[in-house]
């Protein structure tokens, strides 16, 4: 159902790309959880007068995932309030060959195959990939883990270019309630690989990932945040 107040505060389309923001209620919800991976369907049509312009859909799920930085021992991970380890494996590709070629029974098979070998979650190494992936660990129940497609060193002169990709790989996953963890670097180099004149510092690094989580959070409330994956 649709805020009532939204209705009553009709706003004007002017020229350009436009962003309308409203509450939709769903009373007792099912959550996503790897043994019941409930999905729900968004739709939406966009009419002038009698004239329907244009339709579009988005599979989403309901869940929360947190990280206790509080705790003893530290980073105990919570799906729904329920305390859950992560059992899984970095992967290096194969399932975005399935994407490529078109072979989705084995996409299938091979989250398949990592549930049968008692993993609950992948670490999609160093990139993030097509959505089908993520839409099939949606479907299956399979958590992941995306990383910003960096390993050990950041480019000075790539800063805002770094922010402007780090929007566009939260925008990638956030209706995917697959996607658990999100990070930004694999293993920073010592000294910036020797080359603190080409590549940024750890400590300048550190306070570009600062901005990354406003942007995240921003576009993305509800997930985990590690700024390096190695460390």
């Amino acid at each position: 159902t649709v805020d009532p107040s939204f209705k009553e505060k009709p706003l004007a389309a002017m020229h350009g790309k436009q962003v309308y923001k409203f509450s939709i209620e769903i009373p007792e919800c099912r959550l996503w959880t790897p043994q019941t991976p409930w999905l729900y369907q968004l739709q939406v049509a966009l009419h002038s007068g009698c004239e329907l312009c244009d339709v579009a859909e988005s599979t989403f799920g309901m869940r929360s995932f947190v990280q206790d930085l509080s705790s003893e021992p530290k980073g105990m991970f919570y799906l729904n309030g329920e305390p859950i380890r992560l059992r899984g494996a970095n992967t290096m590709g194969f399932e975005q060959l399935d994407v490529m070629r078109g072979d989705f029974d084995q996409l299938i098979d091979d989250i398949l195959l990592a549930k049968l070998c008692n993993m609950n979650f992948w670490r999609i190494t160093q990139r993030p990939v097509q959505s089908e992936v993520y839409r099939y660990c949606d479907k299956l129940g399979l958590m992941t883990q995306c990383d910003f497609p960096l390993f050990g060193v950041m480019r000075r002169t790539m800063g805002c270019e770094a922010m402007r990709q780090a929007e566009e790989m939260i925008r990638l996953v956030r209706n995917h309630p697959c996607n658990v963890i999100l990070t930004y670097i694999n293993e920073p180099w010592k000294n910036a690989r020797n080359e603190p004149h080409r590549h940024m510092l750890r400590s300048e690094m550190e306070d570009l990932f600062e901005i990354f989580d406003k942007i995240l959070r921003y576009n993305h409330p509800d997930c985990v945040i590690k700024h390096v994956d190695g460390d």
